[in-house]
């Protein structure tokens, strides 16, 4: 009897545990105004301008250029949604017009998109800037511009790296510039790394691997001058062979007319397109505005066109000013035109 009346006083007079809180029965709703400006920045750093983006209360209607499809936009905002609140939902309708988004939390719808390919679409250029990796300040400055350019970084450069995240954070479109053998070699250095006529196939096999390996992100490649070794059909087709297996697309420099980038992809299946126009040839801030209206009736007339840059203090100057002179042409990240042309 003692021993029950003490595991009776015990029981008594032992701390009582904080109650447990009930299950949540709803779900927090998510505001339309923060839902919006969440898919609104998804959108951007999906490379899909302001232009395109018509708003009204509690719905987003998106117009979608050649080579990007519904399913590729909407894979990519729920990855954003779900990194945010994974309880986000979206639900889908396809339509004759274009397809529906509805995004939902707790019960509640917090918005609509609307997701259509226009029958005409604007002309488009793309602006890839090369030779990045080795200043930082220089990438940040290419970057500040706001706009989707097209960033080729070379490989086993001091920031190499760096640049990649920071681009890759921000909604650039990453691609390898891979350093390949010019007329006048050894003069003319293209650097560590560099793919050189003399190597054997295996031996080139290795060094693109590697080359790839050094920056992370990449959408793409295009050729760090290379005027001897892109006229070798033999060494250019092992080059395309590795991209083709990493599903990256190829951009032809165009460093010699005799080159065989773009007949071997398109053999070989591969995605590429060829360079239209270098932009800054001469590093002059008249001389780049010229070729900018060069690049821009190219693409008025063609509906697409490709042009090249690098990180020059009187490029990052004009490439300021010729952002807001695009008269009517709509500036995409290179993926687009490529997906466009290759259907």
């Amino acid at each position: 009897m003692p021993l029950v009346g003490g595991a009776v006083v015990f029981f008594l007079l032992r701390p009582t545990p904080p109650p447990v809180p009930p299950p949540p029965t709803k779900v927090e709703v998510l505001r339309p105004a923060v839902a919006q400006a969440l898919v609104e920045a998804a959108l951007f750093e999906k490379g899909i301008s302001r232009q395109r983006i018509s708003i009204s209360p509690g719905r987003l209607k998106v117009s979608l250029p050649n080579g990007v499809g519904p399913a590729e936009v909407i894979s990519f905002l729920r990855g954003r949604l779900a990194a945010v609140d994974a309880r986000i939902k979206l639900s889908v309708r396809t339509a004759e017009q274009g397809t529906w988004v509805e995004v939902w939390s707790g019960g509640s719808k917090s918005l609509t998109l609307f997701l259509y390919r226009p029958r005409v679409q604007p002309p488009q250029i793309s602006v890839v800037v090369d030779d990045l990796g080795l200043d930082l300040k220089a990438a940040d400055a290419i970057m500040e511009a706001g706009e989707p350019l097209t960033l080729s970084l070379l490989p086993f450069r001091p920031h190499t790296r760096e640049v990649a995240e920071r681009a890759h954070r921000r909604g650039f479109e990453v691609m390898i510039h891979l350093p390949m053998e010019p007329r006048g070699y050894p003069l003319r250095d293209p650097g560590k790394g560099a793919l050189l006529v003399s190597m054997e196939r295996e031996e080139i096999r290795r060094a693109v691997r590697k080359l790839l390996q050094d920056v992370p992100y990449a959408r793409g490649a295009n050729n760090h001058m290379g005027s001897r070794f892109m006229e070798d059909p033999e060494k250019v087709a092992v080059v395309m062979e590795e991209l083709r297996k990493r599903g990256l697309f190829f951009l032809d420099s165009l460093t010699t007319p005799h080159s065989q980038g773009l007949s071997l992809a398109q053999k070989m299946g591969l995605a590429a397109i060829g360079r239209d126009v270098f932009l800054d040839n001469d590093q002059d801030e008249e001389a780049f505005l010229k070729q900018w209206r060069v690049l821009l009736r190219r693409a008025r007339r063609r509906g697409r066109a490709v042009g090249i840059c690098h990180p020059y203090p009187s490029t990052i100057r004009a490439l300021r000013e010729a952002l807001h002179t695009l008269d009517g042409v709509e500036l995409v990240p290179l993926s687009w035109i490529v997906k466009g042309t290759t259907g």
